[in-house]
């Protein structure tokens, strides 16, 4: 959507960093060691340098997007452009408090004169987007696919828990399930900046816990007790296609970059800050997985790794179940950080699809409850039929729409977006363009997810075969 929070709530350039680490950083890292295992340390490496290569270079396009979108929606103001009569009624229904931009103008942007247009000072989120530039086919088509993919991350994450006492697994699931939902709902009735705090407890939580299980690894080889060498492998390209299963959403930020990016105070360079983030993870990703093979080898690894850590045999039993305690809650500090910020960019999404509901702080709540029932519901749901079929069922619906995500979209939104720029604007420079613009690297992403759809599509059958093989 195009619209606005309230005006100067923005940040710099470090809490962005922390809002982006911790979106991107989630219970997918804990499936990276379990895919580097199968692949091989070298493999493994050079997958996850491809992959955030190319997730990054994806990012820089949403970037592009966004302020190219910005552009048009400062153009139509102006009255020197045209668009969609059905764009026109959206932006009269939907935005509120427009009469302060999101952010003033920083110096940096005002030096820009004519290319000042391109400032993002509107917050729009990708449905309306892929609106602008693909029509109302290619909204809804990301819309269905956010659905989809939130709530595979919310029924994912919420299937570890902690016991309660003589409770049933089941029992035990669904008292969490509430506790979280009632804990957690409330937060998504506000704006990105409201969970500002939540999201500095949870970067401390989470790098405490990576942390931990990177010292725990070291000192497992440090003692003698790493796996043998011959345990341990570099390169099996028979594990690739695993890799790209549990590595798909491991540099995924695109779907909330819009509302994270706007209330940025200075965004003249904002290339380097996601550059600086996209290395930080990359350098944290390769020094977990690397310590975790060195130290379980390649059969050694559980599906999650902070569960190698339940029973540390050199530590008390005491402090060994504090440590396996805190540990078997990292999924939590991932929850509780990324579903407050991916309710947002859906309840923002879902004003295009209901643009009465424009305006009050109510109408607000009632969106964001629309937003979040739904993968709440199938959260239930899912704790009610946990059999194997409802798991690769769950991960064929996550794993498509995460690649429109990451590829096909931001690929589709740039190539539209500079067609139509250089119609509307032509010989004008965006400031925010992505330094990747040669139609070679789309080919590239295009060919790059159609690779990662055939190796996904071929580890789903793969382990659909191998359930039925094992059922027998």
């Amino acid at each position: 959507m195009a619209g606005d929070t309230a005006a100067g709530a923005s940040y710099g350039g470090p809490v962005a960093w922390i809002y982006i680490f911790n979106l991107i950083v989630g219970v997918g890292s804990l499936n990276l060691p379990s895919g580097f295992a199968a692949a091989g340390l070298i493999q493994g490496c050079i997958f996850l340098g491809i992959m955030g290569f190319l997730a990054f270079i994806t990012v820089t396009w949403i970037i592009e997007v966004l302020a190219a979108g910005n552009a048009l929606l400062s153009l139509e103001k102006s009255g020197k452009s045209e668009i969609h009569p059905e764009e026109e009624t959206y932006r009269r229904t939907v935005i509120y408090d427009d009469k302060t931009p999101l952010i003033q103008n920083t110096d940096h942007e005002t030096m820009l004169g004519e290319e000042s247009r391109f400032q993002i000072k509107d917050r729009i989120e990708l449905g309306m987007l892929a609106r602008l530039f693909l029509g109302d086919i290619g909204q809804k088509i990301y819309l269905y696919g956010d659905l989809s993919i939130y709530a595979v991350i919310v029924s994912n994450s919420l299937t570890e828990f902690i016991p309660l006492g003589s409770l049933t697994q089941d029992e035990a699931y669904y008292i969490w399930l509430t506790i979280f939902t009632l804990c957690m709902v409330p937060l998504t009735f506000f704006n990105f900046q409201k969970t500002k705090y939540l999201q500095y407890g949870t970067l401390a939580t989470r790098n405490i816990a990576l942390f931990m299980m990177i010292i725990f690894a070291i000192v497992f080889l440090c003692k003698g007790e790493g796996a043998p060498k011959e345990s341990v492998p570099w390169f099996t390209p028979q594990g690739t296609p695993n890799m790209f299963g549990v590595g798909i959403y491991a540099f995924m930020c695109h779907h909330s970059l819009p509302s994270l990016v706007t209330p940025i105070k200075n965004k003249s360079r904002l290339t380097l800050l996601l550059a600086g983030v996209f290395l930080s993870i990359g350098i944290v990703y390769v020094t977990l997985c690397s310590t975790a093979v060195a130290a379980f080898g390649n059969t050694g690894i559980q599906g999650l790794y902070n569960n190698n850590f339940r029973h540390v045999n050199w530590m008390s039993d005491g402090l060994a179940n504090v440590v396996g305690g805190f540990l078997a809650l990292f999924p939590v500090f991932t929850l509780t950080s990324n579903f407050p910020l991916i309710a947002i960019t859906l309840r923002n999404n879902l004003t295009i699809l209901f643009p009465s509901m424009k305006g009050s702080f109510g109408k607000q709540i009632q969106l964001s409850l629309i937003a979040t029932i739904p993968p709440i519901a199938l959260s239930y749901v899912c704790g009610m039929r946990r059999t194997d079929a409802a798991k690769i069922l769950i991960a064929v619906t996550g794993s498509y729409p995460g690649l429109c995500i990451m590829f096909i979209i931001p690929a589709a939104l740039v190539y539209a977006a500079r067609r139509r720029m250089k119609s509307v604007l032509p010989g004008e420079k965006n400031p925010h363009s992505s330094p990747f613009a040669h139609l070679f690297f789309v080919i590239a992403i295009m060919v790059a997810c159609l690779v990662a759809l055939g190796f996904i599509i071929y580890n789903q059958i793969q382990l659909a075969q191998g359930k039925s093989t094992g059922g027998h």
